[in-house]
């Protein structure tokens, strides 16, 4: 641990004295290596950290940490008594009771007094995260979570996500009692009243509590596996008061070294600028395209779309990853200047890739001048192998997989 940052120190010094990022830092370049070399040195507050730090995390080592959709599997898991985690209907008892305070007397009664071994639980039902049914007690609770998103309009309609949510269940389970819950880590407002509100500190103080009564009589990898995600729901979604407590007094300590450190790392949309650059340079039939000045945009082109669109001039097209502060997008786009006359050949070739990606041909206003053909998004800033699935399905779609193993054939 020291060692590593020892690494650090010394290539923040050597940033310091060959800076070219037009960081500006306060004092002389003396009194800043000696607020270093005292963070450095103090041993005993950077291994106060390890108990976060040292830990091999299975959630953490997957990248999935924040995934919305894995933390939605394991709840799924989780709150079905069926499967072979070992808490049986404890966990799912404990958040109908914690839910139940918010709803009449008798659904509450209902729901708890009700064989919970009798729900079967459904993932990703219409588009729902997270889906219980008992047939035997006519009972649903429908669970829509999010970690790295927020609530949005469904497609093509007006009404929000969640009102079309509801309909989809009172319209499937008629006769049935339904509750709705938005779960989110800070447990924001929903934006239909019907739903009742969840955060992940009710859901992992619950599930803490049942993992201690429970923990002795569980199997290794369930235990393992269970306690792990009660860490990274501590760790990575809500606030462990712990850890916050702790950063802030080594920060408060070594105040002006932290600050130094901040202000030379790469940002996060630098970081993720970097792996795209990396994937997408170790990648055949993959041509960088340095036109951008913003780390915010990676534009590239494929032998395939070039091979396409022939000699057109690269500025019509290329692909791009936009990278924002929550998200990653993947897209094909087309360019031209406001109220520009594209030529026959440049309109036919645009949409004969178009057609490639499955793509039917829209009527566009004539003062168009970005058109984004295809895209595809991730809320997970941190998933390389989602970088590299989406490049592969790009390669195949536009014809460069087929020319690089032809390419590789002739060799």
């Amino acid at each position: 641990m020291l060692l590593t940052n020892a690494k650090i120190i010394i290539n923040i010094e050597y940033t310091m004295e060959n800076n070219n990022n037009n960081v500006t830092i306060q004092g002389s370049s003396s009194d800043n290596k000696e607020s270093l070399l005292r963070f450095m040195q103090d041993s005993d507050c950077l291994e106060s950290l390890s108990k976060w730090t040292n830990e091999v995390n299975v959630f953490e080592v997957l990248n999935i940490s924040r995934a919305e959709i894995r933390h939605s599997n394991m709840l799924g898991w989780l709150l079905n008594p069926n499967e072979n985690h070992g808490l049986g209907d404890i966990f799912l008892y404990g958040i109908i009771s914690k839910l139940s305070q918010h709803i009449r007397q008798p659904e509450a009664l209902l729901f708890l007094s009700s064989d919970l071994y009798s729900f079967s639980v459904f993932r990703e039902w219409n588009h729902l995260d997270i889906l219980l049914v008992s047939n035997q007690y006519k009972l649903v609770l429908a669970i829509e979570n999010k970690v790295g998103s927020r609530e949005h309009n469904s497609s093509g309609r007006s009404e929000s996500q969640l009102v079309t949510y509801k309909e989809r269940l009172l319209s499937q389970f008629k006769d049935y009692t339904t509750m709705l819950v938005y779960l989110t880590p800070d447990g924001d407002n929903p934006s239909d009243d019907d739903w009742i509100v969840l955060n992940y500190l009710d859901v992992v103080t619950i599930l803490e509590n049942v993992y201690k009564s429970k923990s002795c009589s569980l199997a290794g990898e369930a235990s393992l596996l269970i306690r792990n995600y009660i860490k990274t729901i501590k760790k990575n979604i809500i606030m462990d008061q712990e850890l916050v407590n702790l950063c802030n007094s080594i920060y408060n300590k070594h105040r002006k070294a932290l600050d130094l450190i901040f202000e030379n790392r790469d940002d996060v949309i630098s970081q993720v600028s970097n792996n795209c650059k990396r994937i997408l340079g170790d990648t055949k039939g993959v041509t960088l395209d340095d036109t951008s000045k913003s780390k915010k945009y990676v534009k590239f082109r494929t032998t395939g779309l070039e091979q396409n669109f022939g000699d057109v001039d690269h500025k019509y097209y290329y692909y791009q990853f936009e990278i924002k502060d929550d998200h990653i997008t993947l897209m094909l786009e087309y360019h031209k200047e406001k109220y520009e006359e594209l030529s026959d050949e440049i309109s036919e070739k645009m949409k004969r890739v178009r057609s490639l990606f499955g793509i039917s041909e829209k009527t566009l206003k004539k003062d168009w001048v970005w058109n984004r053909v295809w895209t595809k998004r991730t809320n997970d800033l941190d998933d390389e192998k989602w970088i590299e699935e989406m490049i592969t399905t790009l390669l195949k779609k536009d014809g460069t997989a087929a020319l690089v193993e032809k390419m590789a054939e002739s060799l």
